[in-house]
């Protein structure tokens, strides 16, 4: 009569498994010294840990079994995956590697490196010294900076898994970071240049005092034509045999810096020229005489 040997797995040799690739019970833990063949049981990476990225069969859990041995009656713990099989059957590597992580001295460099800072304090606050996987905030421009290809005025920044490794970085919406670009800046040197080519000064000390060294795109200031000058638009430089009134007290000519970095007219003066002031008129010339006498 021939007697069958049992074959079993020694739940140590589990215990061992599990200690050397960082792994938990992920399910009910086997309570038994031994299981028989075809025992199978649910493991997954331990906390603050993950899968290495070479494992495509699963993203978070594993199946190992009891399987017969191939000689002696002491079944081994395996996996049917073939991709966390060889991991197991390695001593050299664990299939569970510390889980990768974003720090936010890493960021700080990133954002110094590119010209940028968080859109509010609170975005700053928000984060740790070292991050999870998906933790987020949110970056702008430098102030006097724009963004080459970003519209918005912040943007979502993510700690992201770098593809095909166990380690992270911070991404910009999925995307490479990007340095941003100091924005074009009048200057008040450029301003005195432009008022004398079109005759023109600031419209009073007060208005000079509130100009800066460099102002930004958009910023608006205030000129007159300049003393000995009249202040005309286009339409009246055409009708000189008008009769309408001589403009004598000044009004606001407005001055924009343009896109480009350079001071010129805005739209609400752009038809405005500064002439010099003569008489537009013999029946002036007949007045000053009258006057006078």
């Amino acid at each position: 009569m021939t007697t069958k040997t049992c074959v079993n797995c020694n739940n140590a040799d589990l215990t061992t498994v599990k200690t050397n690739n960082a792994l938990i019970d992920g399910s009910y833990p086997l309570r038994d010294i031994t299981s028989p063949v075809g025992t199978t049981t649910t493991l997954r990476c331990g906390n603050d840990h993950s899968l290495l990225s070479d494992i495509t069969s699963s993203s978070r859990f594993v199946t190992v079994a009891c399987s017969p041995p191939l000689s002696g009656n002491v079944g081994i713990w395996k996996s049917a995956a073939q991709d966390v099989q060889l991991v197991l059957g390695n001593t050299a590597k664990a299939l569970c590697v510390p889980e990768a992580k974003c720090s936010k001295s890493d960021l700080i460099a990133l954002m110094a490196t590119h010209k940028m800072e968080f859109s509010a304090s609170n975005d700053e606050t928000y984060l740790s010294a070292e991050n999870l996987l998906n933790t987020r905030s949110r970056l702008k421009c430098q102030s006097g900076h724009n963004h080459p290809s970003l519209a918005a005025s912040s943007t979502e920044i993510k700690c992201t898994q770098t593809k095909g490794t166990n380690e992270a970085t911070w991404r910009i919406n999925g995307a490479a970071w990007e340095t941003c670009v100091k924005q074009a800046t009048c200057s008040k040197t450029d301003l005195v240049t432009f008022m004398n080519g079109k005759n023109m000064a600031y419209f009073s000390s007060t208005v000079e005092k509130y100009v800066s060294a460099e102002s930004s795109k958009n910023a608006v200031t205030y000129l007159k034509c300049r003393e000995g000058y009249n202040q005309e638009t286009n339409q009246e430089i055409a009708d000189k045999t008008s009769t309408a009134t001589v403009r004598t007290s000044p009004t606001y000519v407005f001055v924009r810096c343009g896109a480009t970095g350079n001071w010129e007219l805005d739209t609400r003066s752009e038809s405005v020229t500064c002439g010099v002031a003569t008489c537009k008129y013999n029946g002036c010339i007949i007045m000053l005489l009258w006057k006078f006498c």
